[in-house]
């Protein structure tokens, strides 16, 4: 079960004594399908407003709401068919006396608004359209709905309701739109990962440990280009040596007459001979081999380096995912902590927020409590949100069981404060007040 010793706390801290106002008595004529409405309250706790469907039950919610929450809440067609005048008249009151009327009036289409302070003014009259600003403190509490907050189904539209009472919107959505943000960048950090691992997949190392070198075919020909040269310059001077040496028989037949010829011959050849002896013969065949090889060579290595930049790819990419992922944490863990570390987190005991930023209650998700928890906490939200006024209506509450009713009395009760609950149907079951609203009529006299 959730206590309430912190909810004391926050109210005794930001409402000073006698500042913090309830509605002792509302009366309202001709606005919307209400003839007449004359409530006065005196004592706290829930009361039950019940009548049949377009009775008036919703109008007297819309009253309150049109005196307190300024033009805005004015609805499309306040006067009621065959009036002239929508009159709203609430008196507010702390635990010791009067404190202010607000008389909220449409009159051919325009609306008026008149705060009088009923403290004394230095000629002992009260004090007329003093403190008009005080109305504009009390629109948060009007406009958050415990019940719709505990029926609300969707988790985002139910987490927009708690920061908005916890009042801290803006922080929210700066953050909300930094995850964002976030978020597009882990996706598509994510998709690039997939994307590399995938490529990276498809082109394996041909030669895992080992370290390819791409093989420079052109100068492998230009190296084969200067031996070839060589071996033709060869073939040319052996060629030449056997036309000498055949010359040279020739003069040996003719030795008498060609002695000098045959020495010169002689001369030429042994100086053929030394170039010939000082010169090695080239092997081609390495060089050959290494041209025949160079294709697959060069292949397997470009095979080898795409699949070094796919798998560091993968790596970047891998790494930017992580990047990614932890940067929506941190931001995920800067929103839970921007409303658990709210007055109105600080206030509720047992109001958290998971990884998924649904609200829990002692750990349990929401959805998980109990209707009467979950009524209790929506109802401490909407009290704390604004503790200037103790007051908070709750339209179509059919749906609230007795269990329910009896929490939400207690609370009030303990709170001072008054909830007032419209429904269709009500067994008078429970110890709360209970108006009937019949043709746009309701007429209490005092509940205590």
């Amino acid at each position: 079960m959730l206590t309430y010793r912190k909810a004391a706390m926050v109210m005794a801290t930001e409402t000073a004594p006698g500042e913090a106002l309830r509605i002792r008595q509302l009366v309202i004529k001709d606005f919307k399908r209400l003839h007449a409405v004359d409530i006065t309250r005196t004592g706290h706790g829930v009361m039950v407003f019940t009548g049949a469907n377009r009775s008036g039950k919703t109008s007297i919610f819309d009253g309150v709401r049109f005196a307190l929450a300024g033009g805005g809440a004015t609805p499309e067609a306040p006067v009621r068919n065959g009036a002239e005048k929508a009159h709203v008249e609430l008196m507010l009151s702390d635990d010791l006396k009067d404190r202010y009327r607000v008389v909220a009036e449409v009159v051919k289409g325009k609306r008026s608004l008149v705060v009088t302070d009923l403290g004394l003014g230095p000629d002992g009259s009260p004090k007329r359209n003093a403190q008009t600003s005080l109305l504009d403190d009390m629109i948060g509490a009007l406009m958050f709905d415990p019940l719709a907050f505990t029926n609300e189904t969707n988790a985002e539209k139910r987490l927009a309701m708690l920061v908005a009472a916890a009042g801290i919107s803006e922080a929210w959505d700066a953050k909300n739109a930094e995850l964002e943000g976030a978020k597009i960048t882990r996706r598509d950090a994510k998709t690039e990962a997939k994307r590399t691992a995938t490529f990276a997949k498809s082109t394996p190392d041909p030669r895992p440990g080992e370290d390819l070198v791409e093989v420079g075919t052109a100068i492998l020909v230009g190296e084969l280009k200067v031996a070839n040269g060589q071996l033709n310059e060869r073939s040319s001077s052996e060629q030449h040596a056997g036309a000498l040496r055949n010359e040279i028989a020739e003069l040996d037949r003719r030795l008498l007459d060609l002695t000098r010829e045959r020495d010169t011959k002689v001369v030429a050849l042994n100086t053929i001979n030394d170039s010939l002896c000082n010169t090695s013969i080239p092997d081609t065949a390495p060089i050959e081999e290494q041209i025949r090889t160079a294709g697959e060579t060069n292949a397997l290595y470009a095979k080898q380096q795409a699949h070094k930049a796919a798998f560091d790819a993968k790596v970047d990419a891998e790494d930017a995912a992580g990047v990614a992922e932890s940067r929506v944490g941190d931001i995920r863990g800067a929103m839970r902590k921007l409303l658990t570390e709210s007055p109105l987190a600080t206030a509720v005991d047992g109001l958290g927020i998971d990884d998924d930023a649904v609200p829990t209650i002692n750990g349990i998700h929401f959805d998980g409590c109990s209707g009467a928890e979950k009524v209790l906490l929506s109802a401490q939200i909407g009290m704390l949100a604004n503790p200037r006024l103790r007051w908070m209506g709750i339209d179509e509450a059919g749906g609230l069981d007795a269990e329910s009713l009896a929490v939400l009395d207690k609370l009030a009760c303990d709170k001072r404060y008054d909830i007032w609950v419209a429904c269709t149907g009500f067994d008078g079951s429970g110890d709360v007040q209970v108006v009937n609203v019949v043709d746009g009529r309701a007429t209490s006299g005092t509940t205590e």
